[in-house]
């Protein structure tokens, strides 16, 4: 009996604090629905034949809840134009782009299912890559 009155009691205060607003943040990795890798030739002085590589990141946003914000977690990817990593033959390279959604009562208005990124990586030589965003993965040459 004790055990069924604690139970209700704990239901209750949980139900008052969905309805009163109390909401919480839950990161995770946001589903990919598709990557296009675009690979432009160009000339750096130091590395010959070396081509740009960007991302255009198509992701699906969680309709029932709302979405604060999102983090790429690119191990090395610094916001210094010449110091992006220059890739080699037959490497894989990682991204993970997190989403961070609040369950709760918040109202939301979500104007897109999709989240879309141009996300630049760095420069690869010719060879064969694979690349990985959050499990999403797709081969690709360059050269």
């Amino acid at each position: 009996m004790q055990n069924t009155i604690l139970s209700f009691i704990g239901l209750t205060i949980l139900i008052a604090a969905n309805l009163m607003g109390c909401n919480r943040e839950i990161v995770e990795l946001m589903p990919i629905k598709d990557v296009e890798i675009i690979a432009t030739a160009i000339d750096l002085p130091d590395v010959p034949d070396v081509f740009a590589i960007s991302l255009l990141v198509t992701g699906t946003l969680s309709l029932d809840n709302c979405i604060e914000n999102y983090e790429i977690d690119h191990g090395i990817m610094p916001h210094v134009f010449d110091r992006y990593p220059i890739y080699s033959d037959g490497e894989t390279i990682s991204i993970e782009i997190k989403q961070t959604i609040t369950v709760g009562s918040v109202a939301c208005d979500i104007a897109s299912p999709y989240y879309i990124d141009m996300i630049f990586l760095g420069y690869c030589k010719p060879g064969e890559y694979t690349i990985d965003v959050n499990g999403y993965t797709e081969t690709f040459s360059v050269g």
